[in-house]
């Protein structure tokens, strides 16, 4: 099958830059990466399936941080896609709402289940808001109509749903590729909704860490305040952690009976040793408050480099969404033809074509947010671009 992520620096160009993963542009903790070098004595044996270190250590995480969640909400994966394929696999849905743009792989993972996907467009002239698109989306959770003048209110449609669970909507939150959160109150008037529906509700929440606003926008806080055991939560250490070759994801599910399922569609020892070793040093670092710390510090930088390197872009004449972590989502104007990906390449950096995310075209790009020399290294590439005969474009 194509390849259709970031990151893919395997082929014949040379990728000097990577700008098309959103990984943490301060790199590895060094804690990290002592820890899984230093688990290489145990690598001839099985890693722990059940992850009770890691599982200790995730719990112990969430406890310092004010959301003392019970370890046996917690399960690990291969990623988090891992979690996503053998939740919905798990609950296999016969129908799903998803948003677009959106991560591509919750409608890969619903596709292999058979599952019909009913999307919901956010538009761009909107910013591409899920806020402005509220009433839609309620009207899909009712009825599936998306038309909102058919809903008067939440609770007089109530009575009109079974207690059957066929449904989910799931949701980055930070979207991945428009970089928008949702905020806590509309979050929790969306889970009230589909508690109505019987809807499960899944948030993926691998971009949080990069909020200004984590703790606020996380809706860890919200299942233990008993919102519903209809809500699964997706994360991952790949990202704040640059962990993506380890390959360490994790799902808070409140669900027992969701959690007891899940082991039927799971593989087991789906986290290697060495991820394992680096996840419990991850969240070791993760817990520490000191000044300085790699949470405060990654927020501080992207305070600074995300609106300097969103006002080059402008500069340059593309249009730029706003973004509230560690990536930006740019278009190109419609009468520019380039191909600024291939164009980028061909000077040894990578940047993210969008055409494949649904309700995207080929004028749509992402970027991350690095340091500063490296996001002045991709102005000055994409202004030779401009400054080139323009490139040929399938069309």
């Amino acid at each position: 099958m194509p390849y259709t992520h970031g990151g893919d620096i395997y082929g014949d160009a040379a990728v000097e830059l990577d700008f098309s993963v959103n990984t943490n542009r301060l790199g590895m903790p060094q804690a990290v990466r002592d820890a899984v070098m230093a688990s290489a004595a145990a690598w001839e044996q099985y890693p722990d399936a059940l992850c009770r270190k890691l599982r200790r250590a995730a719990a112990a995480f969430y406890e310092a941080d004010g959301t003392p969640i019970p370890e046996d909400w917690l399960v690990f994966g291969n990623g988090a896609s891992d979690i996503l394929y053998a939740v919905v696999s798990a609950i296999r849905p016969k129908q799903a709402i998803l948003l677009a743009p959106g991560f591509s792989e919750y409608e890969q993972a619903l596709r292999m289940c058979g599952c019909e996907i009913r999307w919901l467009h956010l538009k761009e002239e909107n910013r591409f808001s899920l806020e402005n698109a509220r009433e839609e989306l309620y009207a899909m959770l009712f009825d599936g109509s998306g038309d909102a003048s058919k809903i008067a209110s939440v609770p007089t449609l109530s009575s009109k749903h079974e207690d059957v669970w066929e449904k989910i909507l799931i949701l980055g939150n930070p979207n991945n590729p428009t970089g928008r959160a949702i905020s806590a109150t509309e979050l929790e008037k969306l889970a009230q909704v589909c508690r109505e529906t019987h809807t499960w509700l899944m948030l993926d929440e691998c971009f949080q860490w990069f909020l200004d606003t984590r703790r606020e926008g996380s809706f860890v806080g919200n299942l233990l305040n008993g919102v519903g055991d209809h809500v699964i939560l997706l994360n991952a250490l790949t990202k704040i952690c640059s962990m993506a070759g380890l390959r360490l994801g994790y799902g808070i599910i409140p669900n027992a009976g969701l959690r007891e399922r899940l082991e039927k569609f799971r593989q087991p020892w789906s986290v290697s040793a060495p991820a394992q070793a680096g996840g419990v040093a991850a969240f070791v670092v993760l817990a520490d408050h000191s000044e300085g710390n790699l949470l405060e510090w990654t927020v501080k930088s992207l305070q600074t480099e995300r609106p300097r390197l969103a006002e080059k872009l402008e500069e340059l004449g593309f249009i730029v969404y706003p973004s509230q972590t560690n990536y930006l989502l740019f278009r190109s104007p419609d009468e520019d033809s380039r191909d600024y990906k291939q164009g980028c390449l061909e000077h040894g950096i990578l940047i993210r074509a969008c055409e494949n995310f649904e309700g995207l075209n080929r004028h749509y790009y992402r970027v991350a947010v690095r340091n500063r020399g490296e996001n002045e290294r991709l102005i000055n590439i994409l202004k030779e671009v401009q400054s080139e005969e323009k490139h040929d474009v399938n069309l």
